[in-house]
């Protein structure tokens, strides 16, 4: 009985200290701007829209984000297709003709 207390006890012990994972602030801001695009003009009540949502339904085949604060690059994310053809995957290095700046 005194050794099954023991046991328990250790393993409480360790278990407590274990390291708790590291929240990234920054895995939160990605998944904000992935799942949280409004329209220009947001009405109370609106549905947002995920970067594939948006992509589908303006037939985009691909994009490249880039999140600038205060001058530096927070984080850089793409999403998508060159071309629908050849399905080669769009990278953080690819450059496009159009570039959008949105303020969060």
């Amino acid at each position: 009985m005194k050794n099954n207390l023991l046991i328990i006890l250790a393993i409480i012990l360790l278990q407590s200290c274990a390291e708790t994972p590291a929240i990234d602030p920054k895995i939160d801001m990605i998944k904000k701007v992935e799942t949280g695009l409004i329209t220009p003009i947001y009405i109370e009540g609106d549905s947002s829209w995920t970067i594939d949502e948006r992509m589908e339904h303006y037939g985009v085949p691909g994009v490249s984000i880039a999140v600038i604060n205060n001058g530096k690059i927070e984080w850089t994310k793409s999403y998508g297709f060159v071309d629908k053809e050849s399905k080669s995957p769009v990278t953080e290095k690819r450059s496009f003709r159009q570039h959008l700046l949105v303020n969060l």
